[in-house]
């Protein structure tokens, strides 16, 4: 699968307090996935590129876990479909 550009991930934080914040988001998001309760992420899809623009936390998390299919909304451009197929590998 081709990989999402994020904006912010979590070995990019500095500060002490963001990266507890950080932490404790994704706490909370474990546990909404364990009870099937985690809404989609937002990606963009503009020059030629997914963009996460909603769900990073989400996004982290799910990677950490393994896990590498979960629902995303998707907008983008009057090529939009045509690219999405292209991106799934789908044609």
């Amino acid at each position: 699968m081709n990989k999402m550009n994020t904006i912010r991930i979590e070995k990019d934080i500095e500060d002490a307090n963001d990266k507890l914040f950080y932490l404790q988001k994704e706490s909370g998001i474990l546990k909404d996935y364990n009870d099937y309760n985690m809404p989609p992420l937002i990606v963009e899809y503009k020059n030629d590129k997914f963009n996460l623009v909603d769900g990073n936390h989400r996004y982290s998390t799910l990677k950490k876990l393994g896990i590498n299919k979960y629902y995303v909304i998707i907008w983008g451009n009057k090529n939009l479909e045509e690219n999405i197929i292209k991106f799934l590998g789908l044609k």
